[in-house]
């Protein structure tokens, strides 16, 4: 098990409007979205679900540890694709 990162977006506005996860995988068995008190959380939800087909997708919120380093609204998305 490897993990990459898929890359950064410095804005809000383009982190929205270009999910991580891009095009769409049929490998992917569940994503995580995880959030600091994101009032969005729920659009990046609705991006995601069309991109994985039978995936589960996870909601939840980002503890106080990294929470006080990323501070109020911050969000990430991660993903589990499938073994070959």
């Amino acid at each position: 098990m490897r993990g990459e990162q898929a890359g950064k977006v410095r804005t809000r506005s383009k982190a929205l409007s270009s999910s991580s996860i891009g095009s769409p995988r049929s490998n992917v068995e569940s994503v995580c979205v995880l959030h600091s008190g994101a009032v969005d959380r729920r659009r990046v939800h609705g991006s995601v679900q069309p991109k994985v087909p039978g995936a589960e997708i996870v909601v939840g919120t980002i503890g106080p540890v990294v929470g006080v380093h990323v501070g109020p609204g911050a969000m990430g998305v991660t993903w589990i694709e499938r073994a070959p």
